[in-house]
């Protein structure tokens, strides 16, 4: 049924940010679905190869993750999943969210069996404690990749799933900048409020991340819409790009 669940919703939605489905059916027992074909990598194979992002980076891959999470709110739809194995850059420049496998209605309770659907270390307090999901939910989690993704570390550890909860839900991590120093004051400032432990504290929707996000990238002096700054540049250039 999440299979299913997962084929509808990306066969019906639309937004060059989201994995498109293309169809979708049923061979006996069998169940399939067929997806626009990514050609790139995921951001968590580039963690693990690079360890971390630079500013510049981070900010392009957030900045676009953020942008389907707005349409997916639109749509009235929490991804509850948003983490690097989940996000893939393309070699075109261009990033896609992908895996709807958790994805419901927002105000809707979880399907039974799936309270605590998600990743562990980047759930949110809500999440964690199995309470009613708004989209304040999913901007935790965009909160935790962006500090993944700046430090190289996640915010939240331990050494079992629920120690790692216990620490989410109490707020138990470093900040930014003692992981980071180079990271700049406004970006730190963002990823704080993204990742703060009430969801009255965080921003209301993924709209309401665009206005900081542009601040952070002006503050670094990117212009994300500079083809020298986009992460096509990065990929035909990596070093070239750092520089």
């Amino acid at each position: 049924e999440r299979f299913l669940r997962e084929s509808r919703l990306l066969v019906e939605f639309d937004h060059p940010n989201l994995v498109k489905g293309i169809s979708f059916g049923a061979n006996g027992p069998f169940h399939w679905l067929a997806m626009e074909f990514l050609d790139g990598e995921s951001i968590q194979d580039t963690l693990d190869r690079e360890n971390r992002l630079s500013e510049a980076r981070a900010l392009e891959v957030i900045l676009e993750a953020s942008q389907a999470l707005e349409y997916l709110q639109s749509r009235v739809i929490l991804h509850r999943d948003i983490k690097p194995g989940n996000i893939v850059a393309l070699k075109d420049g261009s990033i896609k969210v992908c895996d709807l496998g958790f994805a419901q209605s927002i105000g809707d309770d979880a399907t039974e069996g799936e309270t605590t659907s998600g990743t562990a270390q980047y759930m949110s307090p809500e999440q964690a404690m199995e309470l009613t999901l708004d989209p304040r939910s999913d901007l935790f989690s965009l909160g935790t990749l962006l500090f993944h993704l700046v430090t190289g570390q996640l915010p939240f550890t331990g050494s079992n799933p629920s120690i790692i909860l216990r620490n989410i839900i109490e707020g138990n991590r470093p900040g930014v900048i003692e992981l980071a120093s180079d990271v700049s004051g406004l970006l730190a400032d963002l990823i704080e409020q993204l990742l703060q432990i009430e969801p009255m504290d965080r921003p209301d929707s993924a709209r309401d991340v665009a206005a900081p996000l542009a601040r952070c990238s002006e503050d670094a002096g990117i212009d994300p819409s500079s083809e020298p700054w986009s992460l096509h540049s990065w990929l035909i250039e990596p070093n070239g790009y750092e520089d």
